[in-house]
């Protein structure tokens, strides 16, 4: 593990002398870097105590891109952070930025001796410029939650990154920068521990606020284990089951049933034994499916379901809510938005990475960047 400290003889002792970090990755290149170690691609990342470069040097670059890191994160245009404004350069086909604050230093973590990346709240902080707030939400919900997405918009299982609470402390501590209040505003509607893209889009589109196209209940619990208790005993082997949406004051378990995974025999039957021991626990169980999620109407209905199980009076309070409710569906199932492509782990030449993005705009998501929304 590399501290980025060295030790300096003095006297009859030692001191540590803080060294400079040749190359400190940041933005959309760190958030790549830390997706490439969650999926086991890259060593963990190791806390540093070095400083940010003041500059970056052409042959520095050119070292990078010929490293092994380039195998696994695309940097063919990679962003950096430098020390100050002077140190910025736009040769060397790199997208240089500078700390948000100079009173609040990024916290960096080392990947080699010469190359670091900022932490992935700063990563997230930085990536908020042009981000939108739904787009901050989902990568809250993944970097916080038990998944990771790859290239392809599939995910793996993965231990949580970090927090919706450090997330926040992380914005609040660097605040005012730009981008700041669309951080904030997304982490207020993201929650711990989502499965799935899935999970987190319904998680969404249940507990947004009206004004943003969601319908405002209040926070669940997610993935929350219930250990299944008294006579309930009977009717499973189970010893406990984990909630996909939990709500524990009205004992309200909301589960996604997605085409996938959920509709064979085999998954029928051990989904009805779920049911009917949670039922018999007291518990309300409401099922929303991938084609209810799919249809704003269908989905309409299943979340009155889940209102008046809430105790809740649904009253759409904003008058342009059936548009916005439209609005907030395509933008979260658009790739660019998903920050799918340009966050996720790539290890794909670049011809192939330029080939997904004609494709993406044939099928008609849209003018898609490499960089799109995320630079400043």
């Amino acid at each position: 593990m590399y501290s980025g400290k060295r030790p300096h003889a003095f006297g009859q002792g030692f001191c540590l002398s803080i060294a400079f970090m040749s190359i400190c990755l940041s933005h959309i290149t760190a958030l790549s870097v830390w997706r490439a170690a969650r999926a086991s691609l890259l060593p963990a990342p190791s806390i540093s105590h070095a400083a940010v470069p003041e500059k970056v040097a052409a042959r520095e670059v050119r070292a990078l891109r010929d490293s092994s890191l380039s195998t696994v994160v695309a940097l063919d245009r990679p962003h950096l952070i430098v020390a100050s404004q002077n140190g910025k350069t736009s040769r060397f086909s790199v997208a240089c930025h500078c700390s948000f604050s100079s009173k609040v230093p990024p916290r960096l973590f080392g990947i080699t001796p010469d190359v670091c990346v900022v932490s992935i709240e700063d990563a997230f902080a930085q990536v908020s410029l042009r981000a939108s707030v739904e787009s901050l939400m989902l990568l809250a919900f993944e970097l916080c939650g038990t998944y990771s997405l790859l290239s392809d918009g599939s995910f793996v299982a993965a231990r949580p990154l970090t927090s919706v609470r450090r997330l926040a402390s992380r914005v609040e501590a660097l605040a005012p920068f730009p981008g700041s209040v669309k951080a904030a505003t997304a982490l207020r509607y993201a929650f711990d521990g989502a499965a799935s893209p899935a999970e987190a889009k319904l998680a969404m589109l249940l507990c947004l606020r009206q004004t943003l196209g969601g319908y405002g209940f209040p926070a669940p619990r997610m993935n929350w284990r219930v250990d299944v208790t008294g006579d309930a005993r009977k009717l499973t082997p189970r010893k406990y089951f984990v909630l996909d949406l939990f709500w524990a004051d009205a004992m309200l378990d909301v589960e996604y049933d997605s085409n996938a995974f959920h509709r064979s025999p085999g998954a029928l039957a051990s989904n009805a034994e779920r049911r009917n021991t949670l039922q018999a626990m007291g518990y309300t169980v409401i099922t929303v499916t991938s084609d209810q999620m799919a249809s704003p109407d269908l989905f309409d209905d299943a979340a009155r379901a889940i209102a008046k199980a809430l105790h809740i009076r649904v009253r759409h309070s904003c008058e342009r809510w059936p548009r916005k409710r439209y609005d907030l569906r395509r933008r979260i199932e658009d790739p660019e938005n998903l920050l799918l492509q340009v966050l996720s782990n790539n290890s794909a030449p670049k011809a192939a990475r330029t080939s997904r993005l004609k494709a993406s705009r044939l099928n008609g998501a849209g003018s898609m960047k490499p960089d799109s929304g995320l630079t400043e």
